[in-house]
């Protein structure tokens, strides 16, 4: 629709058989045109958004809420969950798709052209928003983390945050900001009731693992921990750099 209305309208109007049979002003009938064109565009873009987020949001949901995952007792991660390859892949699909759209459209000089509308960026900026959103959601219905299960979300969603970085904006950046928070916050207050549980019953209470913390990039963990991370987010993209290569800027 977008090549539609840059390149063939345009076009079509300023012909003279066009002019001459229906008396047309160009000036003030491409302005009409443009404004009916871009909000049909929008509206085009709003349903394919909406169609691909609704698939990203139950990969998602499944994945964190119903995927048997013990986020309070389980030890500590070795891989992120299948879902994050799954929502990805299905990112990298979607990207084969525009790819194939804006390969159909026009030819020659024009085709160069299309090629270097935003389409791409537009679409995927419109998902990540989406994905971090409902990753916050779904991370906030877990009431408690086990040390591994923190470090399990951490590792999942910065898999996901970088793989994506390209189309981050400030939106997806800042639900990614409150979904680290969140997690933290849940994991010291778990923290919290095992040591007063502890002392309730007459045992040791466990270390808080909040000595030695440091921020990255908004996430805040013990060293021990960022090395844990590093680790598994080396491993991670170097399993699936060429999988996920589209993403990367050209």
């Amino acid at each position: 629709m977008t090549a539609f209305r840059l390149f063939v309208v345009p076009d079509l109007l300023h012909t003279k058989a066009i002019r001459n049979t229906f008396k047309l002003e160009v000036a003030d009938e491409l302005a009409h045109l443009e404004k009916l064109l871009r909000r049909l565009d929008d509206m085009i873009f709003s349903y394919y958004i909406r169609d691909k987020a609704k698939q990203l949001s139950s990969i998602v949901r499944r994945g964190v809420l119903m995927g048997g995952f013990s986020w309070s007792t389980t030890e500590m991660p070795k891989d992120a969950q299948p879902y994050v390859s799954e929502a990805l892949l299905y990112l990298v699909f979607t990207h084969a798709e525009i790819m194939d759209l804006i390969s159909e459209v026009g030819a020659g000089a024009e085709h160069h052209m299309v090629k270097q509308q935003p389409l791409t960026k537009r679409v995927f900026q419109m998902l990540t928003v989406n994905l971090a959103q409902d990753l916050l959601e779904s991370i906030r219905a877990i009431d408690a983390f086990s040390e591994g299960g923190m470090l399990q979300c951490v590792l999942e969603v910065m898999v996901i945050s970088q793989t994506l970085q390209t189309y981050m904006t400030a939106p997806a950046t800042e639900c990614f900001r409150l979904l680290y928070a969140y997690v933290r916050s849940a994991y010291d207050r778990s923290q919290e009731r095992a040591r007063k549980l502890a002392v309730q019953q007459g045992r040791p209470a466990p270390e808080s693992g909040t000595g030695d913390l440091r921020e990255i990039d908004g996430v805040t963990l013990a060293s021990s921990h960022w090395e844990i991370i590093r680790r598994l987010l080396r491993d991670c993209t170097r399993r699936t750099q060429i999988q996920f290569r589209c993403f990367q800027p050209a």
